[in-house]
């Protein structure tokens, strides 16, 4: 599904015009593959990553454009697509940044009797 999204957003720059959507897409894209590398190969460690990520997404990618179409304020333009591929950039390298340096919590804490 993350390279179907790829060809998506490839669809939406060069053949919609629409270059916002196309970054949406690329986002998209970038969701499936943490669904794939946690869900299908059992990369535990991106868990917490991911869920953040998702709700991001939904936020940024569904919200917040719904609502601008809902109400007449969507308009492609590069500087839409600029802004939600910059802001999506530093938002996921944050939360690697952050959600990567904490250290996880031990499964069990030895008791001593």
């Amino acid at each position: 599904m993350a390279l179907c999204a790829v060809g998506f957003a490839v669809h939406s720059f060069a053949d919609l015009g629409d270059r916002t959507f196309g970054v949406i897409w690329l986002f998209w894209s970038f969701l499936w593959l943490l669904f794939f590398l946690v869900l299908g190969l059992g990369l535990d460690r991106l868990t917490r990553f991911t869920g953040w990520v998702t709700v991001a997404e939904a936020f940024g990618t569904a919200a917040v454009p719904a609502f601008l179409l809902v109400t007449g304020h969507w308009s492609d333009s590069a500087a839409l697509a600029v802004t939600y591929l910059v802001v999506g950039v530093l938002l996921f390298g944050g939360l690697w940044f952050v959600l990567g340096r904490r250290t996880a919590a031990p499964a069990s804490v030895p008791h001593h009797v």
